[in-house]
């Protein structure tokens, strides 16, 4: 990994700088091939437009272009479909079809674009900004659906909208990816604010939380776990606070649930998931990246810095809890800074 020194220089203080890059370093050593792949360790070495939209996000925050640049031609080479500005969601290595499914995943494509922006900004290079823009446009023609008149988000292009029902992902709300959407169109805030009353709206169990899967009823009914999948509060619905606090939409009754919920188990305690239809919790913890996703959102601490008291991406076992650990650096930095 090669840092772009002089590009973006003076954007941070030195100390800031080097955390940056040393979290960087270690992200890149574990889970960036050489080729700009990024590598999800714990999901059989596949790759997905997730991860590529992470590794870009990363790769900006620690002003390393070139990095940037390798994983954004790999994932534009491989990954992008003929039709369209926007990616296939998955990649399977050493397989016959590399490529199986050729659908587009939300979050993924959100990612992306929110990278390929900030790039734009911190180096200065108007094509970038160009396909950040045809990516939203293209989300927006191919994976935004009228759910009881509103416009939500769709997971993808299949699978998700049924005759008396729409499934929809409450993590793929990515809050500062759909307000920078909406700095170039404001129809993207209308969406915003769909996603966000209906995440008020998703108050499960006990402990009133967004499970990883949500279905809408047909005439837009409030709404409940998804059918077809575990009403689990765990490593989808986890990054929804993260992308709320991050936006700065992380507020009153949202704010006091989650706080409590962190607090509840305790720091060392977090459970990796929440069974919201029986209260049960998993037998086992959470990893690192749950924990920083916790700090950020509610968890208490001693009276250090934030970003002093987040875990280190070699925290972390496998790509996902990595990733968290770095993201959370990155709202945190946003946030606070």
């Amino acid at each position: 990994m090669t840092a772009g020194a002089t590009l973006g220089a003076g954007l941070a203080t030195q100390p800031a700088w080097s955390a940056r890059q040393d979290e960087w370093a270690l992200f890149a050593q574990q889970y960036l091939s050489p080729q700009g792949r990024v590598v999800d360790t714990g999901n059989g070495n596949i790759s997905h437009s997730e991860g590529q939209g992470y590794g870009m996000l990363f790769a900006v925050y620690a002003n390393d272009f070139q990095s940037f640049r390798r994983i954004w031609d790999w994932t534009q080479t491989t990954l992008k479909r003929p039709d369209s500005a926007l990616h296939a969601w998955k990649y399977v290595p050493d397989t016959a079809t590399s490529v199986p499914d050729p659908s587009s995943a939300t979050d993924g494509e959100l990612l992306i674009a929110l990278a390929l922006c900030r790039a734009a900004e911190a180096w200065g290079q108007h094509q970038f900004l160009q396909a950040a823009r045809e990516i939203y446009d293209n989300v927006l023609k191919d994976l935004v659906g009228t759910v009881g008149g509103r416009r939500v988000l769709l997971p993808g292009q299949n699978g998700f909208v049924f005759s008396d029902r729409t499934v929809i992902n409450p993590s793929y709300y990515i809050v500062p990816a759909l307000q920078k959407a909406a700095s170039a169109n404001p129809v993207w805030l209308e969406i915003l604010q769909n996603g966000l009353n209906i995440l008020n709206m998703c108050r499960f169990g006990d402990w009133f939380l967004p499970s990883d899967w949500v279905e809408l009823g047909a005439n837009g009914a409030a709404p409940t776990p998804a059918k077809g999948w575990a009403p689990y509060f765990s490593y989808d619905a986890v990054r929804v606070p993260l992308h709320m606090w991050w936006g700065k939409v992380l507020q009153g009754r949202d704010e006091e649930v989650y706080s409590t919920f962190w607090n509840g188990f305790g720091p060392a305690h977090i459970p990796a998931w929440v069974n919201l239809a029986n209260n049960q919790r998993a037998p086992y913890d959470g990893p690192a990246g749950f924990r920083a996703v916790a700090l950020c959102t509610g968890l208490t601490y001693d009276g250090s810095s934030l970003l002093d008291v987040l875990p280190s991406v070699r925290d972390s076992h496998d790509y996902y809890s990595a990733a968290l650990s770095l993201l959370a650096r990155v709202a945190a930095e946003d946030v606070t800074g």
